[in-house]
């Protein structure tokens, strides 16, 4: 009587077993097309509405996935893992994307190791999450990846398979990561990105690699060139119909009209593109919108403006979980201007620490030197060279010039006031020599502060004068709270004996300048 109990139990179980697993199987299969056809609304004009279908269905999507993974189903996870993956991506749930990731690449490692060849299908499908996960994680562990993403494809299992999406992909990804660190290997790595995105007939990934084309060739210093990608980028984006990434070409433009000084039109760029990435709830391309939108407010003197998008641009990133360097960063530099300096100290501490934990080091770079503009007003002479010196070793060394002429700007000053007058001439000399061959305004707006102080140095007030004049006239630093503290007690002792007409007559004439002009005449005066 127990034997035929147990058989029947069995029996039941067994068609239970079977029955879950079936009804496991169409529920998987199911979210694999759903994920397929609203990765394809997603990328186009009506993907407002195929986000918020996505944010109702995500956990029935994720217990696909979960299933997929669990059951070993290669061709199950790779036809899902693009329209999981860029729905974590438009949504900004990074931890959530890893650990999906995560999972997969663990069981798919365990089916590569296990076959005598590394068996094709479950590489490629590994390489592809594998990149997935990259495009979630910092630029330091995404590397880490990237460089096992580019070995695997280069293993002779995949000869017969098509792999120039994958390859693409990883080429990008390592591409991003080295903007900062190395330009022209990182576009070098990003035009064959885009080749090969061509090659496959992607588009949508194309104009995503145009966008940080334009970033690499920004950061680099050519500035034609980045704004041909973003525009490249905006006409294709324009094509696909595709309005999120019509709102990063419009950004990259403004970053590019902004870098040239060219405000007016940098803000009306940079605003549409918000409007656009709000439209489709695009709240990282939000978030970075307002920290642009801050650097336009910051370049042209509105200091009170700035800080707001800036502390906009702080909550955005708090929402979505991001580290606050950034924000904080671009905080501290407002505060500092301002002449709040306890607390853009504060600030300012709190961010280099979590900059160096981050190994962030082109933001450490750029607070070390607000710390140099700080130390001025304190009179800290050594301590401002000394974190002048940083930040311009970081930026030659990582071939950054826009920032490098910052530094040099600072740096040109310190000197100066230390008494060092022809390092701090070659400093400020190297500043406005590459805001020439920039085409930008800005190098000289922050070398500034050390040229007034320069020329009252040499006993040359009325160029002092002119200088100074131009500088409350059109330079956004000059009209500063630390421009005054840095120059104002030198510069009022020294033109205390100087004849009212020629103090007129001066000032005049350093209103009347233009900025490249000026440029050049300082950059023969200095040699």
């Amino acid at each position: 009587m127990h034997e035929i109990l147990r058989q029947y139990a069995a029996e039941r179980l067994a068609r239970r077993s079977e029955a879950t697993y079936e009804s496991r199987r169409r529920h998987a299969d199911y979210y694999v097309r759903f994920l397929r056809r609203w990765l394809a609304d997603a990328k186009g004009p009506h993907q407002v509405a195929a986000l918020r279908r996505m944010d109702s269905d995500i956990d029935d999507a994720r217990g696909a996935w979960d299933w997929l993974v669990a059951q070993e189903d290669v061709t199950g996870i790779r036809r899902a893992v693009d329209g999981l993956c860029w729905f974590y991506r438009r949504r900004a749930r990074n931890q959530e994307a890893v650990t999906a990731c995560r999972m997969a690449v663990d069981r798919l490692r365990i089916l590569v190791d296990r076959a005598d060849t590394g068996a094709a299908e479950p590489l490629r499908t590994l390489i592809r999450v594998i990149v997935w996960q990259s495009r979630f994680m910092t630029d330091a562990e995404a590397e880490l990846l990237t460089v096992q993403a580019l070995k695997l494809l280069d293993r002779t299992a995949l000869s017969d398979l098509d792999v120039r999406w994958e390859r693409a992909a990883a080429f990008r990804r390592s591409g991003r990561g080295r903007l900062r660190s190395d330009p022209q290997e990182a576009m070098r790595r990003l035009k064959e990105s885009r080749r090969l995105f061509r090659d496959v007939d992607d588009r949508w990934e194309e104009a995503l690699t145009l966008d940080v084309m334009g970033q690499a060739a920004l950061i680099g210093g050519d500035f034609t060139a980045a704004r041909s990608y973003h525009e490249r980028q905006l006409t294709l984006a324009r094509r696909l119909g595709n309005p999120n990434a019509q709102a990063l070409a419009l950004r990259g433009l403004g970053d590019v009209a902004r870098e040239t000084g060219r405000y007016q039109e940098a803000t009306r760029l940079t605003e549409a593109s918000l409007a656009l990435s709000q439209k489709v709830g695009n709240i990282s391309a939000a978030a970075t919108a307002l920290h642009y939108l801050g650097n336009q407010d910051l370049m042209v003197g509105a200091f009170d403006k700035a800080l707001a998008r800036f502390e906009a641009f702080g909550a955005l990133y708090e929402d979505l979980g991001k580290p606050s360097i950034r924000p904080n960063t671009m905080k501290t530099t407002v505060l500092m201007l301002t002449g709040r300096y306890t607390e853009a100290r504060r600030i300012g501490e709190a961010s280099l620490q979590a900059a160096r934990d981050a190994g962030v080091t082109y933001l450490e770079a750029w607070i070390s030197m607000l710390f140099c503009g700080l130390a001025l007003v304190e009179g800290a002479c050594d301590r401002a060279v000394e974190c002048a010196d940083l930040s311009v070793d970081v930026y030659r060394s990582q071939r950054m010039p826009w920032f490098l002429a910052f530094a040099l700007g600072f740096s040109g000053c310190a000197l100066v006031v230390q008494g060092r007058e022809e390092a701090g001439t070659k400093r400020l000399a190297e500043a406005l020599t590459i805001g020439a061959e920039l085409h930008s305004p800005h190098a000289l707006d922050y070398a500034l502060a050390g040229l007034v102080l320069l020329f009252l140095r040499r006993g040359r007030i009325t160029r002092a004068v002119e200088l100074y004049a131009f500088a409350q006239a059109s330079s956004a630093a000059g009209t500063s709270q630390w421009f005054s503290d840095v120059v104002d007690p030198t510069y009022k002792a020294a033109i205390a004996d100087l004849a009212a007409e020629a103090m007129a007559d001066a000032e005049a004439r350093g209103r009347a300048m233009d900025a490249d002009n000026l440029t050049a005449a300082l950059l023969r005066e200095l040699s």
